[in-house]
């Protein structure tokens, strides 16, 4: 197996995972069509940011994701039950927000804890609205915005799908 290239600062992140009992998103093409759109549109619209996702790979260490900050959406409706996670460089984060609000910033605050909040809770919203119009029924959620990656506590996932988004 080749060696993973990690991203340059200038990327970010979608990342989902689930129990290894339970069917995984990460292994569901409808979510991870539906993730990776509205990503794309939804920074794209409220951001003017041009996205483009990577290829996909699994991590095994989530310690490998790296980020200052991660919004985190919890699937909790059966046959989907894990976590979506959106997690961010610093520096991407600050130029999101500042395409996003006109507002530059240079230390993570609650002005981007809540910027990121928004992203991540219109970016699951999208997906939600795609998913529930072709058969799914996934509930409305509210987002979790974590710092210096206490994402790597959450839950007890084997392997985890990384989606890396150029930006």
């Amino acid at each position: 197996m080749g060696k993973t290239q990690w991203p340059k600062c200038s990327e970010s992140f979608l990342a989902m995972g689930a129990a290894a009992n339970l069917i995984n998103p990460l292994m569901n093409k409808d979510v991870l069509e539906a993730m990776t759109t509205h990503v794309v549109s939804t920074l794209h619209t409220i951001a003017s940011t041009t996205v483009t996702a990577g290829r996909p790979f699994v991590c095994k260490d989530r310690k490998a994701i790296r980020g200052q900050v991660a919004g985190v959406i919890a699937l909790k409706t059966p046959p989907l039950v894990g976590a979506i996670l959106l997690v961010f460089p610093e520096l991407v984060i600050f130029k999101v927000i500042e395409n996003m609000l006109a507002e530059k910033h240079s230390v993570i605050n609650s002005d981007v804890t809540d910027a990121v909040g928004e992203l991540t809770n219109q970016i699951y919203g999208s997906a939600k609205t795609s998913l529930n119009q072709i058969g799914y029924s996934l509930d409305m959620a509210i987002p979790t915005v974590l710092l210096n990656q206490k994402w790597t506590e959450l839950g007890n996932q084997k392997a985890t799908l990384v989606i890396p988004f150029k930006l």
